[in-house]
């Protein structure tokens, strides 16, 4: 008998250390001795039936002890800790999802949504993409800031032409009010795009055109962007490039051009804004020693084309060596050699008043002549014993990729890149203005400052490539109204440092802060800049003229004074009502236009 109960009471021991687990936690668990479930992950309860949530970064803040308890950014100087469904939302124990409430989302109910999906006008977006400025690359203090909701909280960005906390409000065209002010009066907003090209004088062939765009915000909030412009362009280029943005949001603008640090009267044209055009571009001659020089591989030994200059044309012709295009009868020449290595496109008169083949070069092959390539390019950097070893810039031309170089018995750039070089470093071409002068009545008072794009170095497989990475760029406006201050006359101040050049205003009487700019200027200094130096390149000039002065400056004259202010651009110009619905205008009696911006011819009478 006592054998008998010493084995009922081992079995029950044993029945109890191995109890079973409630409901065997429903396979989402593990039993452990003693009848507790130890569940796995997103599982919870007695039974590991429950579901649990997603835990996110909770939009309340707790007290010091719950904080201690959960898992908390910063803490103790981050306030909000990881809560289920981020405390905005109520956790479905059977699927694991959250059921956020009104005005949030996300599969933790982490983000404020957007009133309305910003009515189909605008999108979304987190407050860290729309200011960058605090709330990016905040790290580890994050946390601990106001900017702690950086990826939670959400607004609309509204499409051009919308407004609203949700998009659905339209824009109306904006106009200055002409009330109690002669038109005449109006002044133009004038912006600076300033331009630094890092290390000129060392800069290699491949690298020595470099490009920009520049990126104009219209009144009803739209991003426009130029084609990509380049460093060496006139203004010319660069106004065509900005009046030609769609949607008609610039009618017009005139550009000007400066260097700063270049003294603009030591030479004629100027050299900083003719150069590039002179070296790279240009075609025109008056006598065939001209053309020579323009294409130095003509003179070289064996080289594979001719040149010389068309006096009734003023340009340079291409045509095969050893006078084999001289016009025979149209067929004899041509049997015998002439046009076998480059397409004729006409025939041409020499000095001699001969008749001659061939094929009328263009700024591409003056361009390719100089050799404005990378050493490292293989169709460029090949060995050579003369000018025929040297590759053919096209299938239609003749004209040689650089020369063949005598010394290294490599082609390379010929001496005109060195002289180039030589030119802009010495005239300190290292620095450029743009400056954009706002002329329509389309972009009336202050506008919001050009955006500058440069610096990229990945092309990933772009072609053509523009690059930019050798350049940085500064905007400043300077319109008449910020001469300036407080009554103090102001000089415009360009210095540099480690990003390059930029310009700011500096009193006229501060002695010590102008010693400190490289260069400086009065608004009527500036002006006659401008007027100097401002150029147009015509390639196809009859005449013989390659560059013409637009000499007009910038300002349409230099008054300053604390007067001379910008008016300031509404909706409906302040002279009718907006519908917000429709985005138009209702004028007031004695006005007109989309922008009731039109007053009556007597309205000033």
């Amino acid at each position: 008998m006592l054998r008998l109960r010493t084995v009922l009471s081992a079995g029950l021991l044993v029945s109890s250390a191995f109890a079973a687990c409630p409901n065997n936690c429903n396979a989402n668990g593990e039993c452990l001795d003693g009848g507790v479930c130890s569940c796995f992950r997103y599982y919870t309860g007695a039974d590991c039936s429950i579901r649990q949530c997603p835990f996110g970064l909770s939009w309340q803040t707790e007290t010091s002890t719950k904080l201690a308890e959960a898992s908390t950014p910063n803490y103790p100087a981050g306030i909000h800790a990881y809560k289920e469904c981020s405390d905005r939302g109520l956790c479905d124990t059977e699927t694991g999802r959250c059921l956020c409430f009104a005005g949030y989302e996300g599969f933790d109910c982490g983000r404020a949504s957007c009133p309305e999906d910003c009515s189909g006008h605008g999108k979304c977006v987190l407050d860290a993409e729309v200011d960058s400025t605090n709330y990016y690359n905040n790290g580890l203090l994050q946390y601990q800031k106001q900017y702690w909701n950086a990826y939670k909280t959400q607004q609309c960005v509204c499409d051009r032409g919308w407004w609203g906390n949700d998009c659905s409000l339209r824009m109306c065209p904006e106009g200055e009010s002409q009330s109690g002010c002669d038109p005449a009066d109006y002044i133009n907003d004038v912006q600076m795009v300033t331009l630094t090209f890092a290390d000129l004088e060392n800069t290699s062939p491949g690298d020595v055109e470099q490009f920009f765009s520049l990126t104009f915000t219209d009144m009803f909030h739209g991003k426009f962007t130029t084609k990509p412009i380049s460093y060496w362009d006139d203004v010319a280029v660069a106004q065509e490039a900005l009046n030609s943005l769609p949607n008609f949001v610039l009618q017009d603008v005139e550009v000007n051009k400066v260097s700063p640090l270049y003294d603009a009267s030591a030479d004629d044209p100027p050299v900083c804004t003719t150069a590039y055009n002179t070296y790279f571009q240009d075609v025109s001659c008056s006598t065939d020693a001209d053309c020579d020089t323009k294409f130095p591989a003509a003179t070289g030994t064996n080289a594979p084309f001719a040149i010389f200059c068309d006096p009734q044309l003023l340009k340079c012709v291409e045509t095969s060596p050893s006078d084999a295009c001289l016009y025979v009868d149209g067929r004899t020449e041509f049997d015998n050699g002439c046009a076998s290595s480059f397409q004729v496109d006409g025939m041409y008169v020499d000095s001699a008043g001969r008749r001659i083949w061939g094929r009328q070069t263009t700024p591409a092959e003056r361009t390719c002549q100089i050799g404005p390539f990378s050493p490292t390019e293989s169709f460029y950097a090949s060995a050579c014993s003369d000018e025929s070893d040297c590759t053919a810039c096209s299938t239609m031309s003749a004209v040689t990729v650089g020369a063949c170089n005598g010394v290294t018995n490599k082609c390379s750039a010929t001496t005109e890149w060195d002289e180039f070089i030589d030119t802009v470093a010495t005239s300190n071409c290292n620095v450029v203005s743009f400056l954009v002068n706002f002329i329509s009545t389309a972009t009336p008072g202050q506008q919001q400052l050009l955006e500058c794009n440069v610096g990229t170095t990945d092309f990933s497989g772009a072609f053509p490539r523009y690059p930019s990475s050798l350049l940085t760029c500064d905007v400043t406006r300077v319109s008449r109204n910020v001469w300036t201050s407080e009554g103090t006359e102001q000089r415009l101040c360009f210095d540099s440092d480690a990003s390059g050049y930029s310009a700011s205003f500096v009193a006229t009487d501060d002695e010590t802060a102008l010693l400190g700019c490289e260069a400086n200027f009065t608004i009527t200094e500036l002006q006659e800049k401008s007027k100097l130096e401002s150029y147009k390149w015509y390639p196809t000039d009859s005449s013989g003229t390659v560059f013409r002065n637009v000499n007009s400056g910038v300002f349409a004259d230099t008054e300053i004074g604390e007067d001379v202010v910008f008016h300031t651009s509404t909706p409906c110009s302040s002279q009718g009502d907006c519908d917000v619905m429709t985005g138009e205008c209702s004028c007031m009696s004695g006005f007109s236009g989309v922008a009731c911006e039109v007053p009556d011819v007597d309205l000033f009478v």
